[in-house]
């Protein structure tokens, strides 16, 4: 197991492939959730794509059309106040039973003075007795998503 004292953006950019930073970015948010498991897709291009999971061999698209849909539901509202409070979507949010046995997580955070996504993380069964996931993580998670290039962020407005 890493240090999870180590900042975020150091265990991320410590990695050498892109498949290797994807997967270190879902242990950290498996590790901070108490999730069993889970996906991460990070935006590009305005597109969520698939890049790490802890089922590798299960496809995510269904899954990913799915996010998208409730990524771009969230923005024809106002994604800023909806998912800067509670970390993670509301029950509302979900769409799909491609959602039942996970948790999707907005991936929100400020990077060079404005507040983005990253992308959306689902997790599998995290541990009831967590709230939310810390502000904190999600702010050093969306700029270490961008700063190793694994995201294309999309700026919120404000």
């Amino acid at each position: 197991m890493k240090d999870s004292k180590q900042p975020i953006v150091s265990r991320i950019e410590a990695c050498t492939s892109r498949e290797a930073k994807a997967r270190e970015a879902l242990n950290i948010l498996i590790e901070t959730s108490g999730a069993r498991g889970g996906h991460l897709f990070c935006l590009s291009k305005g597109r969520l794509l698939p890049v790490a999971s802890t089922e590798p061999n299960r496809s995510l698209r269904e899954l990913q059309v799915t996010l998208e849909l409730m990524l771009k539901r969230e923005y024809a509202g106002d994604l800023v106040t909806t998912a800067l409070e509670p970390a993670t979507l509301p029950p509302a949010a979900m769409g799909g039973p491609e959602l039942q046995d996970g948790e999707p997580v907005v991936l929100i955070g400020n990077h060079d003075g404005e507040t983005v996504v990253a992308g959306v993380a689902v997790l599998r069964d995290p541990d009831p007795a967590r709230e939310t996931l810390p502000r904190r993580v999600l702010d050093e998670l969306t700029r270490a998503l961008v700063t190793v290039q694994l995201a294309d962020p999309m700026v919120c407005a404000s």
